[in-house]
């Protein structure tokens, strides 16, 4: 088991902005109209990879949850950094399988039907993540989830 969330880091894009609600390390996460964080909220949306990351400085681990109006660690991303981030439950991952955000800070199994398209091509925007392992949740009764015994996560890579 992995105990950070940073896997494989290039280029050590880093900031730190105020969370709109309660954040997990490994969620995907965006910027509000307010200046805040929150978890990605649109499912198949477009996205900019940014992360919440564990808060190591305060001795911190990646099951411990940022509150609102905290401070949260985040982190940008690029082309071939990996990452331990969230997945959603009941999903059925193979490796090398693009994800895409669930809408509630999890990654789910690409779906095209919920994909920007513009003239015929996916918008790369909404597509911007794979699958570095296997993971089988699909019959998951939900036991193994949740915040307190520790999240299902996933390595998955920028491309």
């Amino acid at each position: 088991m992995k105990h950070t969330i940073i896997l494989k880091n290039y280029g050590n894009n880093f900031e730190e902005k105020v969370a709109a609600s309660t954040i997990y390390p490994g969620m995907l996460i965006e910027r509000t109209s307010a200046g805040k964080v929150q978890a990605h909220s649109t499912e198949g949306g477009n996205m900019q990879p940014m992360f919440a990351i564990e808060d190591a400085l305060q001795g911190k681990d990646i099951d411990d949850a940022y509150s609102a109006d905290d401070q949260v660690r985040i982190w940008i991303p690029q082309i071939g950094d990996q990452i331990l981030a969230c997945l959603a439950d009941g999903e059925n991952i193979s490796e090398g399988d693009y994800l895409q955000s669930k809408g509630d800070g999890t990654l789910e199994a690409f779906d095209a039907s919920l994909a920007v398209v513009s003239g015929g091509e996916y918008m790369p925007a909404s597509v911007r993540l794979r699958a570095l392992e296997s993971r089988n949740i699909a019959t998951s009764s939900g036991g193994e989830t949740g915040w307190s015994g520790g999240y299902n996560r996933i390595m998955v890579e920028v491309v």
